[in-house]
């Protein structure tokens, strides 16, 4: 394995343009047919990068697309072996490439591309076809995409001393080398039609010995001179190297399946192991790889040190958005190694920033951002609501357009924190609606809208409809697992219960997961007979989801638990007083579900103390109101069973 892999950014020619060269004179002198989609795939990785970034572009210009060709022969043509380039075509390229043994060779190559068939214009090109018809040679326009690339081959052809002419020799011959120690190169040259394969290399090798032989002869004494471990292992451009981390960087952050290309993974980890603090400086990207791949692998101290050196570049550049940026990943971090605090700190630095720059992208930005953060850590809901008002106030009176995202997201926090305030039914059904609808509109192919359909499925829920609930839900193995040990439960098994709260990891769950976990320990407890434990954990959440979280919802519903674990063990009537404050509460709110849940607690306390005539005709007036949800219809039965005279 190699104890260390350099890499040197160059301004002017490398073996990848080589390799391009070579396919246009292919395509353009041998009068062999090379697709504009070679070129394209070839061409496209060497030409300025979108400059991705995560956290600011969510809008990638790499959805869908393959990986940019990495500059090593053996998976290039393994890639255009994938887009069914002719197999003639393909060797001749290759045996072409293979051939190439001096740098006068790729001079050569260029020139004659040059020469021969670049022109300035269209009607020049038309004009000179007709002056000589036989020729085979295709023309090729300055303004054309090939033509540029030539023209920028011509002046990169120009730049560069005596060392970053050794560099590229050195690194060309590496680069034809590991091709031609693979079986892969075998298959080529056996395909190759010598003869005409032949009249090419003579050409372009004849002209390279014999145009400047001398300066050959003298480059090649310095060259082996020279220490090796002085030369790079691999030799590429800005752009080329930054649009190979622009991918990398995609689908190690938003499209992880399918998985990362192992070649373009083992190049970038290389390259990332020995990157000099130069390159580092020229191209920042790599600390947020860094933090990243730090990040999914759990590594605290490598992600924060990634985290602080990406700050300190950015605050040396005077860069607003890349200090947003910074700020916002840093909130990232801290959410992720579950530290609130730290997050909420970033969060109020990153919008106080952007708020006095003005900067709206920023701010909407960071509407989603705290959105998915308050989901996970709903204590911080009510300290963010004053604020997250305060920014759509401000962003919906600002000289620009606002985005349909902010109505988005603003509406989406309206929603949730109505969901978890109690609040009337009509409200949280209008802010709902809103959100639901505007996310609709927003809808992009590259858009996630899972939180939509999850928010909704939990509504439904809410409001005793599992039937809809399930045609937004898009269930976990977390979900399923805790659906799982309620029904356990309901059918009077305790066994695979208790192992199965055991083996889940609480911290990784999301709120809403956290309050079902913590529901059906209680229930497991309560079943086993340790009452008192149940008991004091139900304070317990009680106690936290109302001061901590601000949740009035899902303190009603451990509220409720309360009278449930009263009335297994024997002692309801403790609970009757709450539970007829709780269907009052449920009442106010149009919240028929929980009301009917409450009422149903309460008809199976009194069956107990009271006639069964008189229990059975109150039950009998609310039947309308109960059947209406499918949950609670075998609840219904059982008692309507009990109580049959």
């Amino acid at each position: 394995m190699t104890l260390s892999f350099k890499v040197f950014l160059s301004v002017s020619l490398t073996p990848y343009d080589a390799l391009i060269l070579v396919a246009i004179y292919t395509h353009c002198i041998s009068g062999i047919e090379v697709p504009l989609e070679v070129f394209q795939s070839l061409i496209g990785p060497t030409m300025e990068s979108s400059q991705y970034n995560p956290l600011s572009e969510p809008n990638s210009t790499y959805v869908g697309l393959h990986s940019p060709l990495i500059p090593d022969l053996t998976y290039i043509v393994r890639r255009l072996e994938t887009m069914n380039t002719n197999q003639d075509t393909l060797a001749h390229i290759v045996k072409l490439m293979t051939s190439i043994e001096t740098l006068e060779t790729v001079y050569t190559i260029l020139r004659q591309i040059k020469e021969r068939c670049l022109v300035k214009t269209y009607r020049e090109a038309r004009s000179l076809s007709k002056a000589s018809p036989s020729r085979k040679e295709k023309f090729i326009t300055s303004k054309s995409f090939l033509g540029q690339y030539v023209e920028k081959c011509l002046l990169k052809m120009e730049i560069g001393g005596f060392e970053d002419k050794n560099i590229l020799l050195y690194c060309l011959k590496g680069f034809i080398k590991g091709f031609t120690s693979s079986e892969l190169n075998q298959k080529y040259q056996e395909m190759i039609d010598l003869e005409h394969m032949q009249q090419d290399i003579d050409n372009l090798t004849t002209r390279g010995a014999t145009e400047d032989s001398q300066m050959i002869s003298i480059f090649q004494s310095y060259t082996e001179q020279l220490k090796r471990e002085d030369l790079p292992d691999l030799i590429i451009t800005n752009y080329h190297l930054e649009n190979i981390l622009d991918w990398y960087l995609y689908k190690l952050v938003d499209d992880p399946s399918p998985p990362i290309d192992k070649d373009v993974s083992d190049l970038v980890n290389l390259m990332l192991k020995d990157m000099t603090l130069h390159n580092q400086t020229m191209l920042p990207k790599t600390l947020i790889i860094r933090y990243f791949q730090s990040v999914n692998s759990s590594s605290y101290s490598a992600a924060l040190n990634a985290l602080h050196n990406y700050f300190d570049y950015v605050l040396n550049q005077y860069d607003s958005a890349s200090t947003h940026t910074s700020l916002l990943c840093m909130t990232a971090f801290h959410t992720h190694f579950n530290e609130p605090g730290m997050a909420v700190e970033c969060f109020e630095e990153a919008i106080r920033v952007a708020r006095e720059e003005r900067n709206t992208e920023t701010l909407n930005m960071i509407i989603m951002w705290v959105m998915k953060f308050i989901e996970n850590y709903p204590q911080y809901s009510k300290e963010f609501h004053v604020k997250i008002e305060q920014i759509t106030r401000f962003l919906q009176s600002s000289d620009l357009d606002v985005d349909a995202d902010i109505f988005e997201s603003a509406y989406r926090f309206d929603s949730l924190f109505l969901l978890r305030e109690d609040a009337n039914l009509i409200d949280l059904l209008e802010a709902s609606y809103k959100y639901f609808l505007i996310a609709l509109q927003n809808l992009q192919p590259e858009k996630d809208i899972s939180n939509a359909l999850n928010f909704r499925a939990q509504l439904w829920d809410d409001l005793g409809f599992p039937s809809l609930a399930d045609s937004y839900r898009r269930p976990d193995d977390t979900d399923r697992e805790l659906k799982k040990g309620f029904s356990s439960l309901e059918s009077n098994d305790t066994k695979n219960v208790g192992p199965m709260l055991d083996n889940m990891d609480y911290t990784c769950l999301t709120y809403n997961n956290k309050l079902d976990f913590l529901r059906l320990q209680i229930r497991y407890l309560t079943e086993i007979n340790e009452t008192d434990e149940a008991l004091a954990k139900i304070e317990e959440v009680i106690n936290k989801v109302t001061l901590d979280c601000s949740d009035t919802h899902g303190a009603a519903i451990f509220e409720l638990e309360k009278v449930i674990l009263f009335h297994k063990a024997g002692v309801g009537m403790r609970g009757q007083a709450l539970l007829l404050k709780l269907m009052n509460h449920y009442s106010s709110l149009d919240r028929g579900f929980y009301r009917a849940k409450c009422f149903l607690v309460l008809i199976s306390i009194l069956i107990e103390v009271e006639p069964k005539t008189s229990i059975r005709d109150l039950l009998c007036d609310q039947l309308t109101e109960l059947l209406q949800f499918s949950e609670l219809r075998p609840y219904v039965d059982n008692l309507l069973d009990r109580i049959a005279i």
